[in-house]
C-alpha cells in the first residue's frame, strides 16, 4: 500500500519536477517537500490542497482514495 508521501513523489516525478521546483511552487523549502515525500511531516487539508493544485491532480490522487 503506498503511502500519501510516495504519491506526491510519484505525481511530482511523473511531471519532471525537482523537489526544489515543487517547493518553489509552494512558496516552502526543499527539505519541506523531502519531508512530505518521506512521511515525515503532517500534512494538513490546506497543504494537501496546494500540492495536488501544484501537481494538478486532486487531492484523492495523492492520499489514495479511489473516488469510482
Amino acid at each position: 500500500m503506498q503511502k500519501t508521501g510516495d504519491r506526491i513523489r510519484y505525481f511530482r516525478m511523473k511531471k519532471n519536477m525537482t523537489q526544489q521546483e515543487l517547493a518553489d511552487k509552494l512558496g516552502v523549502n526543499q527539505c519541506s517537500i523531502s519531508e512530505y515525500e518521506n512521511n515525515r511531516a503532517e500534512l494538513t487539508l490546506p497543504k494537501l490542497v496546494r500540492l495536488a493544485d501544484a501537481l494538478e491532480v486532486t487531492i484523492y490522487d495523492l492520499i489514495g482514495r479511489d473516488t469510482a
